[in-house]
């Protein structure tokens, strides 16, 4: 089988894969003082909780075997205010 035949998920390397950049993106972001209040006041199960949706969100959108049980990002982002501040970067608002 050519790697053009294989899925996102095998070629980026499987769960696992996407489990330790999705770790390294949590280290990196707990670390700048810029997503502190991301983290505040929520609990080691809400953090961990979070990190298992957000690799089988990845996990599910590269092809891979894992199911995604959380809501669409349409859905999440209703009624957002726009966003601005530090992280407003990383966050664009969709044009919905």
């Amino acid at each position: 089988m050519t790697s053009a035949q294989h899925s996102l998920d095998k070629r980026l390397g499987g769960y696992d894969v996407i489990a330790a950049v999705i770790d390294d993106m949590f280290t990196a972001m707990r670390a700048d003082p810029a997503f502190a209040r991301f983290g505040a006041g929520r609990s080691l199960d809400s953090h961990t909780r979070s990190r298992q949706r957000l690799v089988d969100q990845r996990c599910q959108l590269s092809a891979g075997p894992c199911v995604y049980i959380g809501r669409d990002m349409k859905t999440l982002d209703w009624g957002s205010p726009p966003r601005s501040g530090p992280a407003a970067w990383c966050t664009p608002r969709p044009p919905w």
